[in-house]
């Protein structure tokens, strides 16, 4: 199974300096999955990987969130909705390989790879002409200061 390693695209990038790190986070948990998967790493390491993607998604999922609700974002409903079809999605896979009941194989991997790219080059992408009005007009948006994606994920 060959499949390449991802890198931040200028399509992804979305400008918003702590939310393109959390992105190359992700895609870089994304990438410890792949070369696990290629090494015939075991189970168990495949689970711990993909549980890796889903606390790096949660918090970026929380905070990009507080973000857009923070600047008035208008859909913000829908991008919630989303998030919480994505983080499901993830779960699953990571619950399903936590039972020996998922095989990572090369389709899986590009399910990930598709969920990423599509949400941050497509999704991420309609919020940031918004939220960037909001930083020059009202001051900086103050969606949590500091990033802990390096810590534990907020509660709530």
């Amino acid at each position: 199974m060959t499949q390449h390693k991802l890198t931040i695209r200028d399509d992804s990038c979305t400008g918003i300096e702590i939310i393109d790190r959390q992105h190359r986070e992700i895609i870089e948990r994304y990438n410890d999955l792949l070369c696990m998967v290629a090494t015939r790493s075991d189970s168990a390491v495949h689970t711990a990987a993909l549980d890796r993607i889903v606390e790096a998604a949660k918090y970026h999922f929380w905070y990009e969130e507080k973000l857009l609700e923070e600047s008035g974002y208008p859909d913000l409903a829908s991008h919630r909705a989303e998030h919480a079809r994505l983080l499901q999605q993830i779960t699953a896979w990571a619950e399903q390989s936590r039972q020996g009941r998922l095989n990572l194989s090369s389709g899986t991997l590009k399910l990930i790879r598709s969920w990423l790219l599509s949400h941050m080059a497509g999704s991420d992408q309609q919020y940031v002409a918004h939220v960037n009005a909001a930083r020059c007009s009202d001051g900086p948006v103050t969606a949590a200061k500091a990033d802990p994606l390096l810590g534990a994920v907020p509660a709530g």
